[in-house]
This record gives structure tokens, C-alpha cells and sequence, in this order.
């Protein structure tokens, strides 16, 4: 009996150890269902980064497990794109569970009361706070990041001053927060060139004060992902949903469909 049970704790160990292997093997992109929030998960054999935390701890650190092996606690890079709840609001559940390594945020001062709270508790944790414009680049082993906002001649709200991030691997993803109308032209004046992308984040989860139809011409996306839950504000709006018609524009949503990764992104 003892044989037994040696021999099929060691199958177990192996089978263990091929399903491990392959998981840490492949690397993904993943738009979180988080609700109405935004959440995007990168995740290599080298790094893991996150863009913004969504509303809630408790729904996010329940997409981590569901997405990350049980041993990683460790958030290398995580981004902040503004100062809006529904889009850092799970962030003090995110340090008390995991090491976060580095918070990357936009170079703006905001006043919003809980925003300053959280850096006041990310500095007593002594987790370094770097704050990013446009021109500078986050670069890995095995793809970059560009900043395309907020930019340095002019004061923007909030939301306009969003962190945008281009990242290029083996595609290209545009992440806009919730860049509204100045934030989107800002894109369009200083960066024509670079915002073209295969996947992009729908900005302001599809509200059509952030529509612009010259910027969905160029953007030109294969795929465009709104992040979205139960609101009160009816995003996405009808407008942003006729425009991708129009433009034979592929859209998901993950009020609808879940969350929606791209494995070897």
C-alpha cells in the first residue's frame, strides 16, 4: 500500500510540475472583469504588471487568483492611470495582499481627497511613487511601454490627464483610461503616429464625451475592449456603440463576455 501511494503522490508531483511549467511558460494581457472599473493584468515569466486596480479589492484580488499562480504575491509594476476611484479603488487591498515592487502615476497634482490618501499609504508602506509623462518609456526584456499622457505644457482635469500606455509585443494595445475630449485631441495632436493599435481600451468605458471620430480613424483597432459593469451614468453610450458600427469597428465587453485575455499578447 505504501508503494502505492508513493507512486501516485510522485504522478501527481510530475503532473503537477508539466502543468506548472506551462502555465509560467505563457505569457497574457488580460482586461479583468472587475465590474465598472478598469483592471488590466500583464503577466510574463519575468514580470507581472497591473493598470489600475478597479473599484473594488475584493472583486480584483479575486481575478488575481483566479489569473496568477498561487506562489506569485508579487506585483512588479503597477500602473495608476488618474485619480478616479473606479480605477484605483482597489488598490489598499492590493498592498495589504501582494509586494508591490513600483507605482507608476500621471504627473499631475490632483486634490481629490481619497487619490492623496492613497499615496500617503503607499509612502508609509515605502513603495516607491514615480510620476510619468509623455516621452517616457517602461522597458522589460520583452516589450515596452510608451506614455502618450498627460503631457507637460498644460494643467488637464483628472481625467484628461489619464495615463496612456502603448504597449508593443508581439501586438499593439492602446490603454486611455478615461481620457475625455482634450485628452483625446492631446493623442491626436502629439501622437498620430503611435496610437494606431490592434487591441485598445475603450476610453471612460464607452462614454461619448470621449468620442472622437478622427481618433477612431486612426487608432484603426482589430478589436476594441470596453471595461464596464452596472452603472448609472448608461456606458456604454449608444453614440460610441454607432460609431464602431459605422467604422466596422470589432467590439467586446466584459459586462458581457467576461474577462478577455490574449495569451502570447
Amino acid at each position: 500500500m505504501t508503494n502505492w501511494i508513493l507512486i501516485f503522490l510522485a504522478v501527481n508531483i510530475v503532473i503537477y510540475s508539466v502543468i506548472l511549467s506551462n502555465f509560467l511558460s505563457r505569457s497574457f494581457l488580460n482586461f479583468l472583469n472587475i465590474g465598472q472599473g478598469n483592471s488590466v493584468l500583464i503577466f510574463n515569466r519575468r514580470n507581472v504588471f497591473l493598470y489600475d486596480t478597479g473599484p473594488s479589492g475584493f472583486r480584483l484580488l479575486k481575478e488575481l487568483r483566479n489569473n496568477l499562480p498561487p506562489f506569485q504575491k508579487t506585483i512588479d509594476v503597477l500602473f495608476l492611470s488618474h485619480p478616479d476611484k473606479d480605477h484605483y479603488g482597489g488598490t489598499e487591498e492590493l498592498i495589504s495582499r501582494y509586494k508591490v515592487r513600483i507605482v507608476l502615476i500621471p504627473f499631475i497634482e490632483s486634490k481629490e481627497s481619497g487619490w492623496l490618501q492613497l499615496l500617503q499609504k503607499l509612502q508609509q508602506n515605502r513603495i516607491k511613487i514615480i510620476k510619468l509623462r509623455i516621452g517616457d518609456i517602461v522597458k522589460t526584456k520583452d516589450f515596452q511601454i510608451a506614455i502618450l499622457n498627460p503631457p507637460t505644457n498644460f494643467k488637464l482635469n483628472d481625467n484628461d490627464a489619464s495615463l496612456v500606455l502603448k504597449i508593443q509585443r508581439k501586438h499593439s494595445y492602446l490603454l486611455t483610461g478615461d481620457i475625455e475630449q482634450r485628452g483625446v485631441k492631446n493623442l491626436i495632436n502629439c501622437c498620430r503616429d503611435l496610437i494606431k493599435s490592434e487591441i485598445i481600451l475603450v476610453p471612460h468605458h464607452g462614454s461619448k464625451y470621449s468620442l472622437n471620430f478622427l481618433f477612431w480613424q486612426l487608432v484603426n483597432p482589430s478589436l476594441a475592449i470596453i471595461q464596464v459593469g452596472k452603472n448609472n451614468y448608461g456606458h456604454p453610450h449608444r453614440e460610441v456603440l454607432e460609431t464602431f458600427h459605422n467604422l466596422n469597428i470589432h467590439f467586446k465587453r466584459t459586462d458581457l463576455d467576461g474577462e478577455i485575455k490574449f495569451i502570447e499578447f
